[in-house]
């Protein structure tokens, strides 16, 4: 009788033993997501950030520890929270390139060789990056940067002949 007694003990022992290990691998698993979902959120906001200070979506994942573009676009179409986010660091981005836009313009440090002539080479490319600064703004921020363009008035004659 005492052997069945400890028999059943041990039984129970090894069933209570393996439903905690069952739900220390579920556990560890939902931490794990936890945990993948918080990195994932200190991913989404510095992307964000980077966005919103100018810098290119291609090059921050090429950044060791972002993950691939293809990535983004997908948080973009499946999680409306980080969509939108993305979508104001967008348009923060334009604010951020109008004002490197006047900080180019303003910088004249290359506008002039050693010998005193201009530097068209320096010149060229200051205007060209304004340019492209102003269009992608343009494009980013189109309500703001974009070109406005005016309704012309317009005539409309109508030349109709009434025959009876």
């Amino acid at each position: 009788m005492a052997g069945k007694k400890a028999q059943r003990d041990e039984n129970k022992l090894e069933a209570r033993q393996a439903r905690n290990e069952a739900q220390a691998k579920e556990e560890q698993s939902i931490w794990a997501q936890v945990n993948a979902q918080a990195e994932q959120a200190v991913i989404a906001a510095e992307i964000v950030l980077r966005l919103a200070n100018g810098q290119s979506l291609h090059s921050i994942c090429k950044l060791d520890h972002m993950p691939h573009i293809s990535t983004i676009y997908d948080w973009i179409a499946k999680e409306p929270s980080f969509a939108e986010h993305y979508g104001r660091a967008r348009e923060s981005a334009a604010h951020t390139l109008f004002d490197q836009m006047i900080d180019i313009a303003d910088d004249s440090s290359r506008d002039l060789l050693e010998d005193g002539s201009a530097n068209n080479a320096a010149i060229a490319r200051a205007r060209l990056q304004i340019e492209t600064r102003a269009r992608v703004a343009g494009k980013l921020h189109a309500r703001v940067y974009g070109e406005r363009i005016e309704a012309l008035p317009q005539t409309v004659t109508n030349n109709l002949t009434i025959v009876d």
